[in-house]
């Protein structure tokens, strides 16, 4: 018995599909989905179904289709059938955003500085909304703000990339020092 995904149903009826991480996705299966795209029809297991003309696909990735990188080890080269269906955007973390969604806005702010001297340094390392929303549930289980900071943040990162990035950061480097 067939059973329908949401794939099939915003295709059929019209709608947004959010193909996450597509650059971790198998190429036989972007090969699938570039017919599909390409096409004004896609077959079903049950049968050929039509494209809605409302039908939009998003496809979001952390490389722009190139394969691995030092950050993304675990990404695949795109096909340039399937780079080519797609629009590019660029696309950095929305700051306000994040900041109107933590909890924990001082440890929002903080992590937001600290990616801030991340990248003014140049230092390889990924600074996300992950290290916000889950840093301020560790926080408040109980957590030290060091051990949240290095198990969030620093993790991986020598010692003198950590002491420059506390060095431009001095309030932070007072907490994360405090015994």
């Amino acid at each position: 018995e067939y059973n329908g995904t949401e794939f099939r149903k915003r295709y059929e009826h019209g709608g947004i599909f959010c193909l996450d991480e597509v650059d971790s996705g198998n190429a036989n299966t972007l090969s699938v989905l570039n017919s599909a795209l390409s096409q004004d029809e896609c077959a079903f297991p049950d049968g050929m179904v039509n494209r809605h003309k409302d039908f939009v696909l998003v496809a979001t990735a952390n490389t722009f289709g190139t394969g691995a990188s030092a950050e993304y080890v675990g990404r695949n080269q795109l096909d340039k059938a399937t780079l080519d269906r797609f629009n590019t955007i660029e696309w950095d973390y929305d700051e306000d955003l994040e900041m109107d969604i933590a909890s924990d806005k001082g440890w929002c702010r903080d992590v937001i500085a600290i990616r801030n001297a991340v990248n003014e340094l140049n230092i390889k390392l990924i600074v996300s909304p992950r290290a916000t929303f889950d840093g301020q549930d560790l926080l408040a289980a109980g957590m030290s703000y060091r051990n949240v900071v290095k198990g969030k943040i620093f993790k991986g990162l020598s010692q003198d990339s950590i002491d420059k990035i506390l060095s431009k950061l001095p309030s932070i480097a007072k907490k994360f020092n405090a015994k």
